[in-house]
């Protein structure tokens, strides 16, 4: 940040720079720039300019734009740039960050003189330049050890969070450790729902402006950095972390462990994103889950006009395999998934969750405005009277009143808002949602993946449980695929087939993760646990009434 002050064209020039490598709570920039100033015109300079990097380190990093504004505006004058100690400038080790010898050299080479109030013979020459910069150097690497060793401490023996509190929670006024926030932890639980019933980060951080939940700091827009950050932090499950490292915290729970543990797992499951999407995202395979039995390689998605296939990557190096469609693969593999891992009751008591979450974050929000807006009107009721009874002028009152009205009747539309939003919740779907309910999502589902309706979501849900619980799916074609024993494979009990075609019969091998298994039957197959579909119901506008 610069502050610019007025200068004469002719006399000695100084450019003021200050920093600290932590937020500035006890205002120890504004005293380094006030030191610099008096010394700097104690000597006849004119300061021209000031600068300064708040909570940017000088120890694994090189300050921050601040320090480089202040060297290109001394380079452009000629002039001398003014430090209280020459560790406001730098205190790296010359890897992770800048040496104080490597600054000395770079601003003689641009015709700059630095200045130091209390330690200005460190910067004369490269030698002491070198000997102060080592100085700095150990004196950061010892009070970062001794910082580190710390929060270590505190996250351990006291189980304290340490830094600025994530969303759902805020520090304690007497720092016991975090408490949570209502509202905010409603949000928190609403996230991870959606995520593990497939939502994406993405889709989620749009779906919560559209609805217009602020974000910690207040603002409306989300992110998916944000959402990604959310549904990876055991913050939520009551646990402090340092240095990757987990330890008991003292604070509550906002989601239960079990939620935590499906959310991780359905991290590591998800392939990054790289490449372009498939059309309207709705094969169900993406990301290497769907392998060629021929040569191993990904079986990838691909859409061409209104064709929808897979494509065996290995046609690069003569697999031939070929294409498969999209709605044959996608349609086999989800009655497959119906019929040995779904669970319908689950799914139904799911849906009912789900829709009470909603409703459970809608009040919470709303409670919060309807406070603040009772509020703002009593600051403005209690300013009217001071007028009336004579204790404020007109002036004051005209002031007052332009400032509180605005802020009052903005509370009361936000108010109205999540008012109306509440009530839209609360009139969604019935709080008992029947078993039929459930199959006829599964039914909108199945329309999905046929193409019959454009609905990307209800296939994001069955994807996201697909890699819940199955490692990959391996695509055979008669004639095509070897066995191990040499020859082809051919299809077993276990696997997924596919109606034949003209090239022969084609199945697909579902590769269980062992953490599903529940046993084996008497062939010695193994028996998949059965899990419900869990759905994020809170597209209630919809006239599908579910996401």
């Amino acid at each position: 940040m610069q502050t610019q002050h007025s200068h004469e064209a002719t006399g000695d020039l100084a450019v003021l720079y200050a920093a600290k490598s932590t937020p500035d709570e006890k205002g120890s920039i504004p005293d380094q720039l006030r030191v610099a100033r008096e010394r700097a015109e104690c000597e006849g300079r004119k300061v021209v300019a000031e600068y300064e990097d708040e909570n940017a380190s000088a120890w694994s990093g090189n300050r921050g734009p601040g320090l480089e504004e202040a060297l290109a505006h001394a380079e452009r004058l000629g002039c001398e740039l003014w430090v209280l100690h020459s560790d406001r400038l730098c205190r790296g080790d010359g890897v992770q960050a800048r040496h104080l010898v490597q600054l000395v050299l770079e601003a003689k080479a641009l015709g700059i003189r630095l200045r130091s109030v209390e330690d200005d013979s460190s910067l004369d020459n490269v030698l002491m330049a070198a000997a102060m910069g080592e100085r700095n150097s150990e004196d950061s690497r010892r009070k970062s050890a001794s910082t580190s060793a710390g929060l270590r401490r505190r996250a351990k023996e006291r189980g304290l969070f340490t830094g600025p509190p994530p969303c759902g929670y805020e520090h304690a006024a007497d720092g016991s450790g975090l408490v949570v926030v209502p509202a905010e932890a409603e949000v928190v639980r609403r996230i991870f729902s959606e995520y593990v019933a497939g939502r994406s980060m993405t889709s989620i951080a749009q779906e919560l402006q559209r609805d217009g939940v602020p974000t910690k700091t207040g603002k409306a827009r989300w992110r998916q950095a944000q959402i990604s950050g959310i549904v990876r932090n055991p913050v939520f499950i009551g646990k402090v972390k340092h240095k990757g490292d987990l330890f008991d915290g003292v604070h509550m729970p906002i989601v239960s462990a079990e939620l935590w543990a499906r959310a991780q797992q359905l991290i590591a499951a998800t392939p990054s994103k790289r490449g372009r999407p498939p059309k309207e995202k709705r094969h169900l395979f993406t990301g290497g889950f769907l392998r060629c039995g021929h040569c191993g390689d990904p079986m990838c998605p691909r859409t061409r006009r209104n064709y929808e296939f897979y494509e065996c990557m290995g046609r690069l190096h003569g697999c031939v395999t070929g294409a498969v469609r999209r709605v044959d693969i996608d349609g086999a593999v989800l009655s497959y998934f119906e019929r040995v891992a779904l669970d319908v009751d689950a799914t139904r008591q799911q849906l009912v969750a789900a829709a009470s979450q909603k409703v459970a974050e809608a009040r919470a929000l709303h409670a919060v405005a309807e406070r603040e807006s009772q509020q703002a009107a009593e600051r403005l009721a209690r300013v009217r009277t001071d007028y009336v009874n004579g204790d404020l002028t007109a002036a004051e009152w005209r002031d007052l009143r332009a400032d509180l009205e605005p802020e009052a009747q903005a509370a009361e539309a936000e108010a109205k808002r999540l008012r109306d939003r509440l009530t839209a919740a609360e009139a969604g779907p019935d709080t008992v949602v029947g078993e039929a309910e459930a199959i006829a999502q599964l039914a909108h589902i199945r329309a999905a993946i046929a193409g019959d309706v454009n609905d990307a979501a209800g296939v994001e849900a069955v994807r996201a449980a697909l890699r819940r619980m199955f490692d990959s799916f391996i695509f055979h074609r008669e004639g095509t695929t070897p066995s191990a024993a040499g020859g082809a494979r051919g299809p077993e009990a276990t696997d997924v087939d596919l109606d034949d075609d003209q090239q022969g019969g084609r199945w697909i091998e579902p590769i269980v993760s062992w953490h599903v298994i529940e046993g084996f039957d008497e062939d010695m197959r193994p028996v998949v646990h059965r899990e419900p579909l869990e759905q994020a119901v809170n597209k209630q506008q919809q006239a599908s009434g579910w996401l």
